[in-house]
């Protein structure tokens, strides 16, 4: 399944592109959501945050963690939540934020069906985000 580009990462891509606004780290964080969000939605608006113990957002460090291949496709470095001794609430898919608390996802993916569900204590999530830009024309 194929992610999708939220308004606020729109804006934030044009705005590093065409403005002065400096790049920065990415943070990879997990939601609950069973299906992609619209490109409306937004954290604590149509996207819920994964909830439990030991969970925080995984830091995308930017050059060193990013692989770029072709001209349309870049890919993090393979990232690993551990789920904490207390779980999580269930974990269906991922979204990439610009901060590592808040309001502030640009892109977000909800898993294939399988792979969706609860966590328990020592269930490991590993995730590797794939940007590709290509149209449909390519």
């Amino acid at each position: 399944m194929a992610g999708i580009l939220l308004n606020n990462g729109q804006t934030h891509f044009l705005a590093v592109l065409f403005k002065s606004t400096a790049v920065q780290d990415y943070y990879l964080g997990l939601m609950t959501a069973t299906s992609n969000p619209t490109i409306a939605q937004q954290i604590g608006s149509g996207i819920t945050e994964v909830t439990g113990t030991g969970y925080a957002r995984i830091t995308l460090t930017r050059d060193t963690d990013w692989t770029a291949s072709g001209t349309a496709i870049v890919t993090s470095a393979q990232k690993t939540f551990t789920v904490g001794a207390g779980g999580w609430t269930s974990v269906n898919g991922y979204f990439v934020a610009t901060a590592s608390t808040g309001n502030n996802a640009i892109f977000a993916e909800a898993f294939a069906g399988a792979q969706q569900g609860s966590k328990v204590a020592g269930d490991t999530v590993k995730i590797t985000v794939v940007f590709d830009l290509k149209d449909a024309s390519e």
